[in-house]
């Protein structure tokens, strides 16, 4: 819903923030769901459909492999230029219906609020 909260367990530190209009998440990947994505084209290989995206805000390009018989992402990787290369492998997901987030005791953390 906007929002990211993100737990270092480590630092025992908690940071919350808003996710602003001009960013792009790996969500907005795996959904459109933003403007500044452009999806360049569509190729069929071994069973799985490449979809090749840029976001010209970043002059970052990328694919994302799909599975051909439900959708599910297996595969996304980044370009920004040829020192810079990001390759995420998805080995499993869950059915949101199916999925329980865990559950941390954050009372003794530090809190960062970066929301605006």
């Amino acid at each position: 819903d906007g929002f990211i909260t993100t737990i270092n367990k480590p630092n025992k530190q908690v940071v919350y923030d808003s996710i602003n209009e001009n960013d792009v998440t790996i969500f907005d990947i795996l959904t459109g769901n933003n403007k500044s994505i452009h999806i360049d084209d569509e190729i069929i290989e071994n069973n799985k459909i490449r979809i090749l995206f840029n976001i010209e805000l970043w002059a970052i390009k990328g694919s994302i492999w799909i599975s051909q018989q439900d959708g599910s992402p297996e595969k996304v990787t980044f370009i920004q230029d040829e020192d810079l290369k990001i390759k995420i492998e998805i080995e499993s997901i869950a059915n949101r219906t199916e999925f329980n987030p865990p559950k941390y005791d954050i009372l003794d953390y530090e809190v960062i609020n970066l929301i605006e």
